[in-house]
This record gives structure tokens, C-alpha cells and sequence, in this order.
């Protein structure tokens, strides 16, 4: 039921927030305390890297939380979390190994890690991406290319987590050390500012429609009226000052059309749940007829 995840992230993502800056709290006090000599440097810093594991542990379930509250990708978030926390898991093994394994194993659970860390970073960045339900097309094409940027690299890393061998030796090979460096930087750079530029431009998008001539509010529309003061007849234009021509009394009407709570304009809606956040939208708040054309 999308009521029930919604609820549900929106619980999840509180409580993964307040784990978060706990332990990122831990972790800033024990790596303090290790460097300052107050505890033993070796244990202080398991200490610090482990508090570390689980606050990143803890951001990343937060965005998949923030994600399953809007509607979106609830079973990807759900796998992305899982592979966080796996991921999460094969860290702390290294952490508080003390050296136990050699290093053909040290390496191969670290690869493990790594490919298990990155499926959950990715699910986070893909449900960034693909938050919003709406938009204009340059809203529609950031929310692309950070798409597409961040499935092409994750099935990269994730190929390279398996085949290191191939990886380097035959694909970085063969496209050269150094455009492949220039394709990475491009990529980093195009990919971080179509995630940043995306809730601006939805943001400029709701200001626009608040603004549009499709919402009711601001527009000029004659509407005839008895005067509530002398009972005598009045034209006037809606959403602007005017007065009754008998007895003189100040007269204002203003139409304001139904919105979400995220500010999405109701107008014309058929469906039962807010195209741009997917919160549910009572019956008396949606559209029951065609458009009236003016």
C-alpha cells in the first residue's frame, strides 16, 4: 500500500537521522581521543572507522527512507539498503580483523565491500535522480544524465570490484590512462551538478505553475454578485479591489484553487495521489468533470 510506505519511510528516515549524527558524533569523538593519546591509537581508530561505517550506513538508508516517503522505487530502496548495510558489515570485518586474514583474503572481502557499498550508494543517487514524478524538460533531462551517469558507472565499478585484472589491464588499457582520467573528472563534474541543479529548477518549476495562467489565483475573471451590505447587483473582476456601485461597500473575491502540501497544483487531477510527492488526495480536493474551457 503506498499510504503504508510512505508512513513507513517517513519513520525509517526520522530514526536513520538521529543514528547518523550519533554516530558521526562517536566517531569525530573517538578519532579526537585517538589522536590526542587519551585512548590506545589502534583502538581509538576501530573505534572511529567503525561509528564511521555506521553513520555512512545510516545517510545512505536515510536517502532511501526520504525516497520510499515520496512514493518512489520502494522495492530498489529496500535492495539498495539491504546492499548498504551488507557492504557495511564486510567493513567492519576488515576493521576488526587485527590482521587475521592474509592479503589475498584482506583483498577480496574489501572488493566485496566496496561492490556491496557502491549498489547502495547507487540506489541513493538513482532515487535522487528520479524523486520527482514532474517537471519541465530541463527538469526531465538533469534528472536523466544524473541517471544515466550513475547506472553507467555503477555497472563500471561494479565490474571492476569483480574483474580488477580486465578492468585495468584491458578497458582502461585500450581507451588510454588519460582520457579515461578526462571521461571520469567530466562525468564527476556533469553528474554532481545535475543532482544539485535538480531541486532548484523544481523549485523555479512551482513557482512558475504558482504563477501560470492554469491556477485560478491572479486571474481576472467577471463575476456578477449581490451586494452582501444593500442587496443591490455588482460586476466586478475577481482577485481585485472593487466596491458596490450603490452603497459603496469595499468588495474583494478571490479564487484559490486546490494544492498539495508540496504546493502542486490539484487542478484537473483524476488520480488518487499527488503526481509529484504521491500523497494521497482526498476525494473533495480532485477534479470531477472536463475542464471548463473559458
Amino acid at each position: 500500500m503506498p499510504g503504508m510506505a510512505a508512513g513507513s519511510g517517513r519513520s525509517l528516515s526520522r530514526t536513520m537521522l538521529l543514528f547518523f549524527l550519533a554516530a558521526l558524533g562517536v566517531a569525530a569523538a573517538t578519532g579526537l581521543l585517538a589522536v590526542l593519546g587519551v585512548v590506545a591509537s589502534a583502538r581509538g581508530f576501530q573505534l572511529a572507522g567503525t561509528a564511521g561505517v555506521i553513520a555512512g550506513g545510516c545517510l545512505l538508508t536515510f536517502v532511501h527512507a526520504v525516497v520510499i516517503d515520496r512514493g518512489r522505487l520502494a522495492w530498489w530502496m529496500r535492495a539498495a539498503t539491504a546492499a548498504a548495510w551488507l557492504g557495511a558489515a564486510a567493513w567492519l570485518v576488515l576493521i576488526w580483523s587485527d590482521s587475521a586474514f592474509g592479503l589475498e583474503a584482506s583483498e577480496r572481502i574489501a572488493r566485496t565491500a566496496g561492490a556491496f557499498t557502491l549498489a547502495g550508494l547507487a540506489g541513493a543517487l538513482v532515487g535522487l535522480a528520479l524523486l520527482s514524478r514532474s517537471g519541465g524538460p530541463w527538469v526531465v533531462t538533469v534528472r536523466m544524465v544524473a541517471f544515466v551517469l550513475t547506472v553507467v558507472w555503477t555497472a563500471f565499478g561494479e565490474l571492476a570490484f569483480v574483474f580488477p585484472g580486465f578492468v585495468g589491464d584491458v578497458v582502461i588499457e585500450a581507451i588510454g590512462r588519460d582520457l579515461f582520467a578526462r571521461i571520469v573528472m567530466v562525468s564527476l563534474i556533469v553528474g554532481a551538478t545535475s543532482l544539485l541543479a535538480q531541486p532548484v529548477l523544481l523549485r523555479l518549476g512551482h513557482m512558475a505553475s504558482r504563477d501560470a495562467g492554469g491556477a485560478l489565483r491572479g486571474r481576472r475573471t467577471r463575476i456578477l454578485l449581490a451586494c452582501p451590505r444593500c442587496g443591490g447587483g455588482c460586476e466586478i473582476d475577481a482577485n481585485t479591489a472593487a466596491e458596490c456601485p450603490v452603497c459603496r461597500l469595499d468588495l474583494r473575491v478571490e479564487f484559490e484553487e486546490p494544492r498539495c502540501a508540496c504546493g502542486y497544483l490539484l487542478y484537473a487531477l483524476e488520480a488518487e495521489s499527488c503526481p509529484e510527492c504521491g500523497a494521497p488526495v482526498p476525494a473533495s480536493k480532485r477534479w470531477g468533470g472536463a475542464p471548463v474551457r473559458p
